[in-house]
C-alpha cells in the first residue's frame, strides 16, 4: 500500500507528518524547478490535481492495482505482485510525492478443501475414502 500525494511534488513537505530530512531535501530541489504552481489560479490548480489523480488511476490500472482511499489531498493505491514489479511501481510513483508506504512479505494460505454437503460426512476429509490424493495437495 502506498499513499501518494495528488497535489504534487512542490506541496509534499505540507502533507508529511514528519519532515524527514531525506524527502525534505528531495523536496526542496523539486521546488526549486516548480515554482509556476504557486501563481497558477484556483481553476488551474484543481485541473492540475485532477491530472495527477488521473495519471495516478491510469497507473494503477497498468500494474493491476486498486484505489483503495482517495481524499482531497492524497490516494491510497493497493497492489499486490511480486517483488520486482513493486519496486517499479514504486519507483513511478515517486516524481508524485509518496507520503507513506508499507510493504508485507510473502504469504500464502493454503486452501480448504471441498466438500459435498449432500453425502455423509467423513470425519476426515482427505481420509483415504475421499478420493484426493495427497501427494498433490499444497504444503501446510
Amino acid at each position: 500500500m502506498v499513499k501518494v500525494s495528488i497535489l504534487g511534488p512542490e506541496h509534499l513537505h505540507e502533507q508529511l507528518a514528519t519532515h524527514d530530512d531525506v524527502y525534505y531535501n528531495d523536496v526542496l530541489r523539486l521546488e526549486q524547478g516548480h515554482e509556476q504552481h504557486e501563481s497558477m489560479t484556483p481553476s488551474a490548480a484543481l485541473q492540475h490535481t485532477f491530472s495527477h489523480l488521473h495519471s495516478l488511476t491510469e497507473l494503477a490500472r497498468l500494474f493491476d492495482g486498486k484505489i483503495v482511499d482517495v481524499s482531497s489531498d492524497r490516494v491510497i493505491i493497493e497492489l499486490c505482485a511480486k517483488p520486482n514489479r513493486i519496486d517499479s511501481f514504486v519507483k513511478l510513483l515517486k516524481p508524485f510525492g509518496i507520503l507513506e508506504a508499507a510493504r508485507s512479505g510473502v504469504m500464502a494460505m493454503p486452501r480448504s478443501p471441498v466438500l459435498d454437503h449432500y453425502e455423509a460426512q467423513q470425519e476426515n476429509a482427505y481420509g483415504k475414502d475421499s478420493g484426493v490424493d495427497i501427494t498433490q495437495l499444497p504444503p501446510g
